[in-house]
């Protein structure tokens, strides 16, 4: 019998499984939403920060309510997260109902932004300072949800 015969059908049963959960994102499962089905969206604004490892993106969602923001967001947040360190998405659903999140990775864009002098931070990158003081002791990612805005700013539409 061969190597491969005697480990027989369980063990690469759970080898698969194992395989699979490893590249789940765990996104989707912090905000408690399936990757199927995520509503189509389209970006609609991005600017970046923090040398270009922070990124802002506005975004708009053929989807409506919560579970539909949820998704959206964790999609895009899986692509983001390939590029940045930290990504702010406003997502408008086509109900018209505004949606906040923030996903960070790691404390990188926060070391940026101490590093650098007041005058020459953006608005964006003192409020995201002063989200991140409010979750200092939390694990890594760090994601949050909301149908209140997350960081402290004015949001045009």
């Amino acid at each position: 019998m061969t190597f491969y015969k005697k480990l027989g059908p369980v063990f690469w049963m759970l080898a698969i499984a194992l395989v699979l959960s490893a590249c789940s994102d765990p996104i989707y499962s912090e905000l408690g939403v399936s990757a199927d089905e995520s509503p189509l969206f389209e970006e609609k604004d991005r600017r970046e920060g923090a040398k270009k490892t922070f990124i802002m993106v506005d975004l708009a969602s053929e989807g409506s309510g919560e579970d539909d923001a949820k998704k959206s967001m964790a999609d895009s947040f899986s692509k983001l997260k390939e590029e940045y360190r930290v990504a702010t998405i406003m997502l408008i659903d086509k109900e018209q109902e505004d949606w906040y999140g923030v996903y960070m990775e790691d404390d990188t864009v926060i070391n940026y932004i101490k590093a650098s002098t007041e005058e020459n931070l953006m608005e964006e990158e003192k409020a995201l300072l002063d989200f991140y003081r409010s979750v200092e002791d939390s694990d890594f990612p760090v994601i949050h949800f909301s149908s209140e805005p997350i960081l402290d700013l004015k949001y045009d539409h």
